[in-house]
């Protein structure tokens, strides 16, 4: 009775804690100890258990040996009889024996209420580890929807990528075009430049041979005026011969009159083809003058693209941000699931190994009674192994068709990685074999105009030396035709005053040093525009190699590329063999145990029954290890793929940055390139307003000069030791003008 007394208080005591401990659920810590708890209130149960058997069994001898000693007494003592009764032994057995049985019962009682108490806790247990199992449920489906997140912004990723990829290919295909644009117009400048110079020395050329026969039907008037002074002179005796001088004299002046009206007609008509020109010119003007307003466009259309682009840059940059401030949420959710699910693992485990302890001892009591027991015992060890065997080949099964699913993704990205290469490099091949037939036909086109300016140019030196030779066989017979009639007047002429020519002589020469002096400042600042635009042509030339070298440069590494790419397949598929001979290997020696597993199913099927509550558990807990091991596996899958996620961004940071710099050294190009455009404008502008003024000065003069000898008298003297029969005078009454003329490469040589 002390013992189950002492029992009693300790059951009393467990059944306190665990109350304690129920209502303090929360905390973590305490599950093993109330874990530990109840398994001793269980240990104690069947303990109480075995002692309420043997109290029965010791109240039935006792019954039974009450018995036999009443009779034995009854026998052996009749002398007793007198002093006790039967009466009074029945009453006292009987008495023994209702207090027997109500202790009993009360025990029994207690132990029933204890047992109602202990499964109630039991139920409270089960309900608390339902609702913990519902929690974890609840946190992998957490787990899964920020798997389910991470994917859609990883395509949300690609997507921007894919996005800005277009817009890069966008942006170097407008710049190319606008460079060949740029480069056209500044062609078409340089060709209209030349065109200019050659007519401004075509108009300059003509201008000269105007002012020569202008200063050659002057000294005519002049010669015939003196000759018809002279002949004034002459006496009525020489009548005839004067006559027939006079006729020759007015014969050869009408032959003047009409070539000097010839060349007049000859003069207009040059005048008029270089008004056409000069039209030819403005309009020529205008239409560059359009076509650098249609590049501007352009290039304003070219930079709001390119804000359009920095904005929508600085959009994806918040939203990689916003992405990245989601992801390290989901990461800090992430670990926290994990401390979670340690902490539970942990529990398990603690669980498990005490449950295993108990099933070790409990396997010990059941091997000491029965020899079969153990042999069951050793065939459903046998079976689980195999199950276990089957499960994780199956597993091996399952990842290694995840792996070679991830090496066919892998194959197929790379495949059209390799694709898109390709196409990139056909299409810059083409663009290039395209810009060198457009360089090569823009060449031609100035060959061409080369050559048409050298034929001009032969044309014109024909015309100049037909002209000569048609003033020297002029000044031949005007020579012939006034020898015969200078003889007479020398005599005259020598007898005259000196003065007149003197002054003239200075004058002349005055005027001669000034205009040589303004033609060679004039010729200078020619030459200087002259180099001016070989060095443009020279440097454009230099543009055009370095854009050639550039392009050759990028197909060379679009090849490497491609050679890595290749490689990098190659040695996806010589990975992607062994694997398949391994999943084959595998399926094989998955269904031989499967074969083997059917012949088991009988085995299992007779001693499922005989399964106890510890191997249930002792399963539960191998299945739980197996979930904890995949969700470790898919965490640092997704670790793995969070680190690749962030390469992938800093790479595109650094991309997106040397785009960036690359569109500020375009932006710097283009800058430079319509800085030199204006400067060339306003030089040609310059050069436009002083030729105008050359022209305008130079015409002043020839009127100047016209209205100067036109005030001279006509009876001049002539100095001694002149011959006007050859019409030979002093070198002081010529201007020295310099002669311009072409040599090979459109550069100016000058001859005094």
């Amino acid at each position: 009775m002390e013992q189950v007394e002492g029992t009693k208080t300790d059951v009393e005591k467990r059944v306190e804690r665990i109350l304690k401990l129920i209502k303090r659920r929360n905390r973590v810590k305490k599950e093993p100890e109330l874990v530990g708890l109840v398994e001793d209130f269980h240990k104690q149960y069947q303990a109480l258990y075995a002692q309420y058997d043997q109290l029965r069994r010791e109240s039935s001898k006792k019954a039974d040996d009450g018995k036999g000693n009443e009779s034995c007494s009854y026998c052996a003592s009749s002398s007793d009889s007198e002093y006790y009764s039967s009466e009074d032994i029945e009453i006292n057995t009987n008495l023994e024996l209702n207090n027997n049985r109500s202790s009993h019962r009360r025990m029994a009682d207690k132990t029933k209420e204890e047992i109602e108490r202990a499964n109630v806790e039991v139920a409270d247990l089960k309900n608390q580890l339902a609702s913990k199992t519902e929690e974890k449920e609840a946190l992998t489906s957490d787990h899964l929807a920020a798997l389910s997140k991470i994917q859609e912004i990883e395509t949300i990723n690609r997507d921007l990528r894919k996005e800005v990829d277009e817009k890069e290919k966008r942006l170097a295909a407008l710049g190319k075009v606008h460079q060949g644009r740029v480069t056209e117009l500044e062609e078409r400048l340089t060709g209209l430049k030349t065109e200019l110079e050659s007519l401004h020395h075509q108009k300059r050329d003509l201008e000269d041979q105007l002012d020569g026969k202008t200063a050659e039907s002057k000294q005519q008037e002049k010669t015939n005026k003196a000759l018809y002074s002279e002949f004034e002179l002459i006496p009525k005796e020489e009548g005839d011969a004067v006559t027939k001088l006079m006729k020759q004299i007015k014969d050869n002046e009408n032959n003047l009159m009409s070539k000097i009206e010839d060349s007049m007609a000859q003069v207009s008509n040059l005048k008029k083809e270089v008004d056409y020109l000069r039209a030819q010119k403005y309009a020529a003007e205008g239409s560059i003058a359009g076509k650098s307003s249609e590049s501007f466009d352009q290039e304003n259309v070219m930079r709001q693209e390119l804000d359009s682009l920095r904005s929508q840059k600085t959009e994806s940059e918040i939203l990689l941000e916003t992405k990245s401030k989601e992801i390290s949420q989901y990461l800090i959710q992430v670990k926290s699931l994990k401390e979670e699910l340690a902490r539970k693992s942990a529990v398990e485990q603690i669980t498990i190994e005490q449950k295993e302890g108990l099933q070790v001892q409990l396997m010990d009591l059941e091997s000491e009674v029965d020899t079969l027991r153990r042999q069951k015992n050793i065939s459903e060890d046998e079976v689980w192994s195999n199950t276990r065997e089957i499960n994780q080949l199956r597993e091996e099964k399952g990842n290694l068709q995840a792996k070679i699913l991830e090496l066919e993704t892998l194959f197929r990205e790379r495949g059209l990685e390799l694709s898109a290469v390709q196409e990139d490099s056909k299409s810059i091949k083409i663009k290039v074999n395209a810009q060198i037939r457009t360089l090569n036909a823009e060449v031609e086109l100035l060959q061409q105009k080369l050559d048409t300016l050298k034929m001009e140019k032969s044309q014109l030196e024909l015309q100049i030396a037909d002209q000569q030779r048609i003033t020297k066989e002029r000044e031949e017979a005007i020579n012939k035709s006034t020898e015969e009639s200078n003889s007479k007047v020398v005599r005259r002429w020598s007898s005259g005053s000196t003065l007149n020519s003197q002054v003239l002589e200075r004058k002349m020469e005055e005027l001669a040093e000034e205009f040589r002096k303004k033609v060679e400042d004039n010729i200078r600042l020619l030459y200087q525009r002259i180099k001016v635009a070989e060095k443009i042509h020279f440097e454009n030339k230099e543009t055009h190699k370095k854009i050639k070298e550039r392009l050759e440069q990028e197909n060379g590494a679009l090849e490497e590329k491609l050679a890595n790419y290749e490689a990098e397949f190659r040695k996806l598929r010589d990975t992607m063999e062994p694997g398949k001979t391994a999943l084959s290997d595998l399926t094989s020696a998955v269904n031989e145990l499967e074969d083997e597993g059917n012949s088991l199913t009988r085995i299992s099927n007779v001693t499922d029954e005989l399964v106890s509550a510890n191997d249930c558990e002792q399963l539960k807990g191998n299945v739980d290890l197996a979930v904890a091991e995949l969700n470790k596996e898919k965490e640092e899958s997704l670790e793995a793929k969070l680190r690749e996620q962030g390469e992938e961004k800093l790479n595109l940071i650094k991309a997106v940055s040397g785009l960036e710099n690359r569109v500020g050294e375009l932006e710097k190009i283009m800058k430079d390139k319509d800085e030199t455009l204006l400067g060339l404008q306003e030089e040609k502008r310059e050069a436009i307003r002083q030729l105008c003024l050359l022209i305008d000065y130079h015409r002043c003069r020839c009127d100047y000069l016209k209205e100067f000898i036109s005030k001279f008298p006509t009876t001049a003297a002539v100095p001694n030791g002149t011959n006007l029969g050859s019409r030979k005078f002093p070198s002081s009454y010529y201007v020295q003008i310099p002669a311009v003329s072409y040599s090979n490469g459109n550069r100016i040589r000058i001859s005094k």
